[in-house]
């Protein structure tokens, strides 16, 4: 079941995400080691990920369409 929402997760939950492609939706992560954003596109149980500078960036990304992360 795909959820519409973007949701913030911890470390752990888009570890989780990424080994087992679920659940399926759009997520976010804050990295403290890093610094960076962390976007988990996992709506079509690819678990497309990409690094950003800000959060705005990161959603922004997560709200285009999957399509462009192919």
């Amino acid at each position: 079941m795909f959820n519409e929402t973007i949701q913030e997760v911890g470390r752990k939950q888009a570890k989780n995400i990424l080994i087992k492609r679920s659940p399926y939706g759009k997520f976010w992560m804050f990295d403290d080691v890093t610094g960076k954003y962390i976007g988990i596109d996992n709506s079509t149980g690819e678990a497309y990920t990409e690094e950003f500078d800000t959060k705005d960036e990161a959603i922004k990304w997560l709200e285009g369409p999957g399509e462009k992360h192919a």
